[in-house]
């Protein structure tokens, strides 16, 4: 079955279905999105992301969070942080040159980690943009090489297999 929307007229937290995909469902109870992304908010960095997200919400359904959208006007940026990364599903965090001196980055991935070894899940999924020293605690961990150069049809299957992982 064919379902066409258009994207401004879909309640908040309808899921849209993918013809090549079931249906994403909603996130799970007490959970607002199913991906929060961490990124510094430069034009490289916002670009990219911004294209991620859309592409994740129109094609494949999925709710993410983004600060510039979704963060809460007159609340203190640290509850913003925390709200956003407590209530998704999945953390992306994206490691670029301008992205390690972030200093809300350095909030936020840190809050993902820690979700992560609490709940013994996989909830952060590194994004490798630019060759940059990631921060020591994140380097043992794989991340997905989106830098220039990589094509995303190699990079993207690996996004997709994480942000539907559960484990």
């Amino acid at each position: 079955m064919d379902v066409h929307v258009i994207i401004d007229k879909i309640p908040f937290n309808a899921a849209v279905e993918n013809p090549s995909r079931e249906r994403i469902p909603l996130p799970p109870p007490g959970k607002k999105f199913h991906i929060f992304f961490s990124y510094r908010d430069v034009p490289r960095d916002k670009l990219w992301v911004k294209k991620l997200i859309d592409k994740l919400e129109t094609e494949y359904g999925y709710i993410c969070c983004d600060h510039e959208r979704d963060f809460l006007p007159g609340t203190k940026i640290m509850d913003n942080i925390k709200d956003g990364v407590m209530n998704s599903e999945k953390v992306v965090v994206v490691f670029s040159k301008e992205s390690i001196d972030s200093y809300y980055v350095s909030l936020e991935a840190p809050i993902a980690y820690q979700q992560s070894l609490e709940k013994r899940k996989n909830l952060l999924i590194p994004v490798l943009l630019d060759d940059c020293d990631v921060p020591e605690e994140y380097k043992l961990l794989t991340y997905i090489d989106a830098r220039e150069g990589v094509e995303e049809t190699t990079w993207w299957p690996k996004l997709m297999k994480s942000i539907e992982s559960t484990g």
